[in-house]
């Protein structure tokens, strides 16, 4: 299930720059950064 997020222009922007050379789509990189930092969190 997809959900519509604000995020501002310049992670949009970081976003998809990193997408294109991770081959993944902005949502998936979004996505994928999202998920690094849910790992970061719970193993300080």
């Amino acid at each position: 299930m997809s959900k519509a997020i604000k995020i501002s222009d310049e992670i949009a922007n970081e976003a998809r720059i990193s997408a294109k050379v991770t081959r993944r789509s902005m949502a998936g990189q979004i996505e994928y950064w999202a998920s690094i930092g849910k790992i970061a969190e719970e193993n300080p």
